[in-house]
């Protein structure tokens, strides 16, 4: 996997998200991680990421309103949005998919590893 592909976790908490991009960076990925709505979809605008690895639970704005927001832009649209949350209730999972987004991971039951094989998918790579 090439370091150029930019990955931005817009995640609030901040152990979680230091053991995932720690994991993706191992793995040759470069990784931003900010920890509220408003921030990720400000920083997705002025430094576009390759993907953007999402949580529902955020404070300002939540994941459902950062995704709807991202692919109703022109400048974001195109950027892939993989949900990795601790939400788990099938219409959650259906209204992340129907509004854009690539992919979709339960913390409880997924891994860092699985998480990167999804993201190297849906980029291409390894």
């Amino acid at each position: 996997m090439k370091s150029d592909k930019k990955v931005l976790m817009i995640e609030s908490d901040a152990f979680f998200a230091q053991i995932y991009a720690q994991k993706m960076k191992d793995r040759g990925f470069c990784v931003e991680i900010v920890s509220s709505g408003d921030a990720g979809i400000r920083k997705a605008c002025s430094d576009t990421p390759s993907c953007i690895v999402l949580d529902l639970l955020l404070p300002v704005k939540d994941g459902f309103q950062v995704l709807d927001e991202l692919k109703g832009e022109a400048e974001t649209k195109g950027i892939p949005v993989f949900i990795l949350t601790d939400l788990s209730e099938p219409e959650d999972i259906d209204r992340c998919m129907k509004a854009g987004a690539c992919g979709f991971a339960i913390k409880a039951h997924t891994t860092p590893e699985h998480v990167i094989s999804q993201l190297i998918g849906i980029l291409g790579g390894e």
